[in-house]
């Protein structure tokens, strides 16, 4: 499957077409070129968990002088063998898997990893702890490990909108807000509120404004107000709700002015209809848009579009395949974008390989490393900021 999708990239319709480019046109191979060579060089794995189950490896706090003992990183079932059963009981502390990643994805045989730029110091914020291991990325072809080019859990594209310039903006749908924003324009253009979405930012920032103001959030911290202790403790609070307020109606504007700015699509995930499909259909399609006309902004059912079919057998690239397939696939992604329209390509093709596999893997593809039953790492690789 892995080769099979690796073969797939190379001879994609929108690149294949353009091995010998047109003058002004974008020479993909080059550009797949360096994008790989980026991808083995500048950028690494790394894998985040809790400070303390960091230190639980160990025994104690890691070595900060380079020397000492390695750690071992296990899958949630080499544990389970490991621990007669008992995963959740690991050097005394519970481990990151939680109970639907065996019994809904199957994937605790695995032990997972994001994709970064190793120069960077930016800690992501992610719900699997504040600490983070850092190994090469070419470990996953030497260790048997496999990429998904989503996350595993959300594994739906994000959507994708642009400015006028060509900026992007991306969100993954997610769940779908209840009621969608009152403008009946903005119903009209996003029939679906995704929550990550601008629309789902004022939603959720009213919302907030609302509880602080008029609901039982107010209620409570008003009564606090009223029963506290001293003066100062009272001012505290009134401060704390002020900036409480005060930050709600900011995200309320900021996202506002998101969905103004960014009102035309250029790509959206369309799922299939399981009714009557085999499994391999199941994934669905991303559907690229081009321009809007400029005489039908404010509809853009109209823009012209195109889709491109992704059965979740793509969606997936092991060992050796995984960086060279990794950059084909940014490079096809692109590719789609100036097929349909230009000025959403534009950018990427002004940026360096480190800049686009940055925004590419971040904003639009979320790919997702995984190896199988356990690996080893030295103090060296570790990066915790509560130590």
């Amino acid at each position: 499957m892995s080769r099979d999708n690796l073969d797939a990239l190379q001879i994609d319709e929108v690149v294949s077409s353009s091995r010998e480019p047109a003058a002004g046109e974008p020479d993909w191979g080059v550009l797949r070129g360096n994008i790989e060579r980026a991808l083995s060089s500048a950028f690494v794995r790394r894998h985040y968990l809790p400070s303390k189950r960091l230190q639980m490896i160990y025994g104690g706090t890691p070595p900060t002088d380079g020397e000492g003992k390695w750690g071992t990183l296990k899958s949630s079932a080499t544990m389970n063998i490991e621990n007669n059963g008992h995963p959740d009981k690991f050097g005394g502390t519970a481990e990151n898997t939680g109970d639907c990643n065996a019994r809904i994805f199957g994937n605790h045989g695995f032990l997972f990893f994001y994709i970064d730029p190793e120069a960077s110091k930016e800690f992501r914020k992610t719900r699997f702890g504040d600490a983070r291991i850092t190994l090469s990325l070419d470990l996953v072809a030497r260790a048997g490990g496999w990429a998904m080019l989503t996350d595993f859990r959300g594994r739906e594209w994000p959507t994708q909108r642009y400015d006028k310039t060509g900026k992007m903006i991306a969100y993954p749908r997610g769940h779908v807000i209840g009621k969608p924003v009152s403008d009946g324009d903005m119903r009209a253009k996003y029939p679906s509120v995704a929550d990550r979405s601008p629309e789902g930012g004022i939603i959720r920032a009213a919302r907030t404004e609302r509880n602080l103001t008029e609901g039982k959030d107010s209620d409570l911290t008003f009564k606090r107000i009223v029963n506290a202790e001293d003066p100062e403790e009272a001012k505290a609070l009134l401060i704390d709700l002020a900036m409480n307020i005060k930050k709600a109606r900011t995200d309320r504007v900021e996202n506002l002015a998101n969905s103004r700015n960014f009102e035309h699509r250029s790509r959206q995930y369309i799922a299939n209809d399981r009714e009557n499909k085999k499994p391999q259909d199941f994934g669905g399609k991303i559907r690229h848009y081009g321009p809007v006309p400029a005489a039908q902004e404010n509809v853009p059912a109209n823009a012209p579009a195109k889709d491109f079919a992704m059965p979740p057998s793509k969606n997936l690239l092991v060992g050796g395949d995984v960086v060279p397939g990794l950059a084909q696939f940014i490079v096809v992604e692109i590719a789609r974008m100036h097929e349909m329209n230009p000025i959403v390509a534009a950018p990427y093709l002004k940026m360096t390989p480190e800049e686009v596999i940055e925004n590419v893997v971040r904003k639009a593809i979320r790919p997702q490393v995984m190896l199988p039953r356990s690996i080893s790492f030295t103090p060296q690789d570790v990066e915790d900021p509560s130590s």
